[in-house]
């Protein structure tokens, strides 16, 4: 095994462990952490305006991206129209929409996974001809659009259940 192919297989391991991770937490009932929202919504903006930043470069991958952030924007509000939040005396919960996130985050898998093996062929037939290999970023306006799909369903998502929770807080607090 060469160390592309070892690189590859690691980052794919990485990646699976983070998504198994992702789609734990669109399972079930979770516990509101602000905290934790604010740190996702913090990193999902940082990788939105790296996408942006990439995708800005033709129009065609820039209408890609704002059409996918659009439709992730509305799946997620969507998602929040069917969680349900509960405030118990051991803390705040939220229940997510189980269909819509795992949705979300398997379409997106699906494109990377595509692209992945994309660029492991293209680097492997560069390596075997020994030409450089040519772009290995997804310039792919499907993958532009996925990835905005993806980071604007969970921003979007984050962001209803800070609101809510902060609602939630402000209406406990006015009845006491």
């Amino acid at each position: 095994m060469n160390i592309n192919a070892a690189i590859f297989i690691l980052v794919a391991a990485l990646i699976g462990v983070r998504l198994y991770l992702r789609v734990r937490r669109t399972i079930g009932r979770q516990r509101l952490n602000a905290r934790r929202l604010k740190i996702r919504l913090a990193i999902l903006t940082v990788f939105g305006l790296l996408v942006l930043a990439a995708a800005s470069r033709t129009a065609v991958l820039l209408a890609a991206l704002l059409g996918g952030g659009a439709c992730g924007v509305a799946l997620g509000y969507l998602a929040l129209r069917h969680t349900r939040i509960d405030a118990t005396p051991a803390g705040r919960f939220y229940t997510p929409h189980t269909y819509i996130g795992l949705s979300v985050t398997a379409v997106f898998l699906i494109g990377m996974v595509y692209d992945y093996f994309n660029a492991y062929h293209q680097l492997a037939a560069a390596s075997a001809g020994g030409t450089p290999a040519t772009t290995l970023p997804p310039e792919s306006p499907l993958t532009i659009a996925l990835s905005g799909v993806f980071i604007a369903y969970y921003a979007a998502y984050s962001l209803g259940l800070l609101r809510r929770g902060k609602s939630m807080a402000a209406t406990a607090a006015a009845g006491q």
